[in-house]
């Protein structure tokens, strides 16, 4: 369930951490030149330091009273329908805090780390990057003129050294389906079919190693709703919904531990408490890498 509804869990480049706190590479790749024979090589300039993950807990604790377990025994499997649901929840929570999350983040808090949002919004010394360079925000995508403001989405990312036909990846909130339905290219052709124009895409994740997905301007789509601004990371956002596009091998998931769920009984109470948890630290490679749409209409 969670790979299915989480963006990030199944498209981020995941990075395993054996304490809270990791230290990763941010490459900015090696460059090429040509080199007379017998000359020496030239050396390459290129940006490369690291960023650091910090693995924050993402929990929730379940109370279940004997009893109600006993009435519905045979009609509903309580334990697994909690599961499912904490599973939603937790695809929606983790999203929004990675991509939509308004506010700098400070792990072990409401705001455990830099969302995607909130990255492209701000300066990057070590990056070279200039606040809201690769930011967008309008209030109507209709028509060819939509098209064109979409147009100029992909070229922010298509002209940077981190454009990668093969690692382009688009995530959206489910609102643009609608407004990309109404969306046409400069001769009057729709640019978006649900079902037209279908892709497999490869995950990270071990378990969920492919998925069928739509393309929108030749680039494989993924929706999430977690993709909408929030101050407060939630299960349940509803702030303006985001179009996140780039290289996936800049959105970095740091994975701890996790998902992982255990029972245990209340002392003196007819009353187990299911508990869940996922441990998860997040932070964008280079934010040139990526382009974001607010859609504020």
């Amino acid at each position: 369930r969670i790979i299915q509804e989480s963006a990030v869990e199944f498209i981020s480049r995941r990075c395993v951490m054996g304490t809270e706190t990791r230290s990763v590479p941010r490459s900015g790749g090696v460059g090429s030149g040509i080199v007379a024979k017998g000359a020496a090589y030239g050396n390459d300039d290129s940006l490369d330091d690291s960023v650091v993950l910090q693995a924050t807990k993402f929990a929730q604790g379940v109370p279940l009273v004997d009893e109600d377990l006993s009435d519905l025994a045979g009609v509903i499997d309580v334990i697994s329908e909690k599961g499912a649901g904490w599973a939603s929840s937790y695809a929606i929570h983790l999203d929004n805090a990675c991509l939509g999350s308004t506010g700098a983040g400070t792990v072990n808090t409401t705001v455990p780390f830099n969302s995607v949002y909130y990255a492209v919004r701000h300066d990057d010394s070590g990056a070279n990057y200039t606040a809201d360079t690769n930011y967008t925000s309008t209030a109507s995508l209709a028509g060819s003129g939509g098209y064109g403001q979409l147009t100029a989405l992909w070229k922010q990312y298509e002209t940077s050294r981190f454009y990668s036909a093969a690692r382009s990846v688009v995530i959206a909130h489910p609102v643009f389906k609608d407004v990309l339905r109404n969306i046409t290219d400069n001769v009057g052709r729709p640019i978006f079919r649900d079902t037209a124009g279908e892709t497999t895409i490869t995950g990270y994740h071990a378990g969920a190693s492919s998925r069928d997905v739509p393309m929108l301007l030749d680039v494989p789509l993924l929706f999430s709703l977690g993709a909408c601004t929030s101050g407060v990371p939630s299960a349940s956002p509803n702030g303006n919904p985001l179009m996140v596009l780039g290289n996936r091998d800049n959105l970095i998931l740091g994975v701890r531990s996790g998902p992982e769920s255990k029972q245990e009984r209340l002392p003196g109470q007819d009353t187990i408490e299911l508990m869940y948890r996922s441990r998860r630290a997040f932070h964008v490679g280079f934010e040139s890498a990526l382009a974001v749409l607010e859609f504020t209409g």
